[in-house]
């Protein structure tokens, strides 16, 4: 009865009426969050997909319409390599097999067949031209294609290495001046290519090999990942990512990717220390189109971030 008094006072009402807002939000707050994980665990599969076949390739516009010979290739490869140095080999034995290994191809596309592949536009879903080399592109008379292809794992990343110096060695036959890291979605004029991915003998690191993209959509941020099927694992994504979050989610994103790169065995539901915090994250089966990634993609659902979002969401502005 006391209670049913105050509510009836005007000071009453207000609390009332603010209790009831409460009560309100917090129940929509509750609702949110089971429904967001509800997804998350409906989504969950026993037998998530891990890993996919090895696809390593680069692509160079050159302004020849004959591939070298192979022998041309294996001696600038290997004897007139110019990261050789005091005696010692760029390219190793065993990295110098891959060269007649049936997983290994390169290939020429000439523009009468493939006009689109030397229109700057047709990439600007994926990656931008780089302005000064967009009439390289342009004018060039052809495309040659070096890839490696695996279906099964290999025993070690040897072919990383050999892949870059086989593009490399093409690129100064031909005469190419943009090359473009097709998994990785990168593209190298011929003087950032030596600068970059040539330095220190082509050492294969994780910024080398896998890049980070954020693409801003109408639910939130999409970050993801470019260049992890290289290793024959999943690129990773987070999505419907809040502005508050975008930040610390691609931080998350950063380390996990890299974790795994170190330790394939990492590709698991785990937590993350981040800035004195634990995330809890969790890998479920990607929902998104294929048009930016060939190959296997999984979403890492940060459910500590998430949870954050939604209180900052709901606070009063």
């Amino acid at each position: 009865m006391a209670t049913m008094a105050n509510c009836t006072s005007g000071r009453g009402v207000i609390l009332c009426g603010v209790w009831e807002i409460g009560w309100a939000i917090a129940l929509v707050l509750v609702l949110y969050v089971v429904a967001r994980g509800a997804r998350c665990l409906l989504r969950r599969t026993p037998s998530l997909q891990r890993s996919q076949p090895i696809v390593h390739e680069f692509w160079m516009w050159t302004p020849k319409e004959h591939l070298p010979s192979e022998h041309a290739i294996s001696n600038r490869l290997l004897r007139g390599n110019p990261h050789n140095s005091s005696g010692r080999p760029a390219v190793s034995t065993s990295e110098a097999l891959l060269l007649t290994d049936i997983r290994t191809h390169v290939g020429i596309s000439l523009p009468p067949k493939n006009r689109h592949l030397f229109d700057p536009n047709f990439y600007s879903d994926e990656a931008v031209v780089p302005p000064e080399a967009m009439d390289t592109m342009k004018e060039a008379k052809s495309m040659v294609i070096v890839r490696f292809v695996a279906e099964e794992p290999m025993p070690n990343r040897d072919y990383l290495h050999f892949v870059a110096h086989l593009a490399d060695a093409v690129a100064d036959l031909m005469g190419s001046e943009l090359i473009y890291d097709r998994e990785g979605m990168r593209f190298y004029t011929g003087e950032r290519w030596k600068k970059e991915m040539m330095s220190d003998n082509a050492r294969q690191t994780f910024e080398r090999l896998v890049a980070f993209d954020a693409a801003e959509e109408a639910r939130g941020w999409w970050l993801h990942t470019h260049g992890m099927r290289k290793l024959g694992l999943p690129d990773l994504e987070m999505c419907e990512v809040g502005r508050e979050q975008k930040t610390i989610c691609m931080n998350i994103l950063r380390t996990f990717a890299e974790q795994v790169f170190d330790d394939p065995a990492a590709l698991t539901d785990r937590e993350v220390e981040m800035f004195g915090r634990s995330h809890r994250l969790v890998l479920v089966p990607s929902e998104r189109s294929t048009r930016h990634h060939r190959g296997l993609v999984l979403e890492l659902m940060d459910t500590t971030s998430m949870v954050d979002q939604i209180l900052y969401e709901a606070e009063p502005s």
